[in-house]
């Protein structure tokens, strides 16, 4: 007799799991390509507000688009930047907290773009001509180093090869280079100085920042880059090109900001790569 209430039991699990198998929802692919991805999390210094990239799918556009959104004290979170075109990534506070750059392209490639952290317009901090690959303040929030294609190569491929390259044969070189970043000529215009022109007073005439190559170019590809905790080094990792069978000839150096030098840290004849400093 004991047999019976266990197999009434068996019977009704039976059920309740085929009652389950139907009513299972399997997503399309379709659904699962809409859903929003979050992604790039980047405290503030304070500890307080959080920056983080969202992406979701246009399927009218046929194209993703990633935006800049931020919670503020652990309240709900809200889009900071609005560029469907091209999108907008790599969301990094400046050290002391009152800044917030990022990568976007607006029309003239992959630029580094400030705004105030309390939200407002965004303004382009580099115009390099080919685009920047990657960015990082510096520990005084003064000076922003970044990564971009070397021009005088670009040059020399186009003269040569115009909008056509060779495989393995002809590429471009990454370049580490810093700006300064002046926060009052955001959103500013340049304004060249005339001699002898008394009209135009030299504290309303300058020039955009100019953007000053610490490594790279001819010698070797910068493939990635950090600053020392008190802002006095760059250390720094190349390769003799962006081959991908180069990647084993990878070595460190490290560019001093106040004698503009380097110095190669590891030459082994293996690869070496940077992780990070110590506190």
């Amino acid at each position: 007799m004991k047999k019976v209430p266990a197999l009434i039991s068996l019977l009704i699990l039976a059920g309740v799991y085929s009652i389950a198998q139907e009513t299972r929802i399997v997503p399309t692919f379709e659904e699962v390509l809409s859903l929003k991805m979050a992604g790039t999390p980047f405290i503030s210094p304070d500890g307080t507000d959080i920056l983080f990239t969202v992406t979701q799918t246009d399927w009218k556009e046929n194209r993703t688009d990633t935006e800049i959104w931020i919670s503020r004290d652990g309240a709900d979170p809200f889009q900071l930047t609005n560029n469907p075109s091209s999108g907008s990534s790599s969301p990094q506070w400046s050290p002391d907290g009152r800044w917030i750059a990022f990568s976007s392209d607006r029309g003239t490639k992959s630029q580094v773009y400030v705004m105030h952290s309390e939200g407002g317009e965004a303004f382009p901090v580099t115009r390099t001509k080919d685009g920047i690959t990657g960015f990082e303040w510096s520990p005084d929030s003064k000076t922003i180093a970044f990564t971009t294609l070397a021009e005088e190569s670009l040059k020399e491929r186009e003269e040569r090869y115009g909008k056509y390259a060779v495989e393995d044969e002809e590429y471009r070189l990454s370049v580490l280079k810093l700006i300064d970043f002046n926060p009052e000529l955001l959103g500013a215009f340049p304004l060249p100085c005339y001699e002898n022109d008394s009209a135009r007073k030299e504290e309303f005439c300058f020039q955009y920042p100019e953007e000053q190559t610490l490594a790279g170019n001819k010698e070797y590809t910068v493939t990635g880059f950090k600053w020392s905790p008190d802002g006095k080094m760059i250390v720094f990792d190349h390769q003799p090109d962006p081959l991908i069978n180069s990647f084993s000839k990878s070595d460190i150096s490290i560019f001093y900001t106040d004698t503009k030098k380097i110095e190669q840290l590891v030459r082994n004849t293996g690869s070496d790569g940077f992780t990070d400093w110590s506190p």
